[in-house]
């Protein structure tokens, strides 16, 4: 038998990330990714990269203040 559906929220998890100034081709855990200028190139909690298209990041990450 099924569980019961519940609602969740998806946890605020800090990542490192830089804009691009330039187009960029880099290694992810899916295969080669690519970025053009303005996009941003992120560093996960355990070390990921992958780039997140420029109106896609600024639609879901905030900025925080800088740790370090």
């Amino acid at each position: 038998m099924p569980s019961r559906t519940r609602t969740y929220v998806k946890r605020p998890v800090p990542v490192r990330a830089r804009q691009l100034e330039q187009y960029t081709t880099i290694k992810t855990l899916e295969g080669t990714a690519s970025g053009e200028k303005g996009d941003y190139l992120v560093t996960g909690v355990r070390g990921e990269t992958y780039i997140v298209k420029r109106e896609i990041f600024e639609e879901t990450y905030d900025r925080i203040a800088d740790g370090g």
